[in-house]
């Protein structure tokens, strides 16, 4: 790209326009990245709207020892019913 655009400019032109459209594109990406991460933070931190990654793995794991202890709660009061009542 740069020899044909050095064609039309010059080499030392065409060399600083080729290093000039990397540089802005390079920072048009920072930018990019940049502004993504700070909607991210703004919508976990400032406005929870999102939750993190951390909370849901927390959260489903809590969910499952929730069930874990409920499963032995369900198979404790099937023992006892099952027990004859001694008055």
């Amino acid at each position: 790209m740069e020899s044909d655009i050095s064609l039309l400019v010059g080499d030392i032109a065409a060399r600083r326009l080729v290093e000039g459209s990397k540089q802005l594109v390079k920072w048009h990406v920072q930018q990019t990245t940049n502004l993504a991460l700070n909607v991210a933070e703004y919508f976990t931190e400032e406005k929870p709207a999102i939750a993190r990654s951390q909370n849901i793995s927390a959260f489903c794991g809590d969910v499952g020892d929730l069930r874990d202890a409920m499963d032995r709660l369900e198979n404790r009061v099937a023992s006892l019913e099952s027990r004859p009542l001694k008055v």
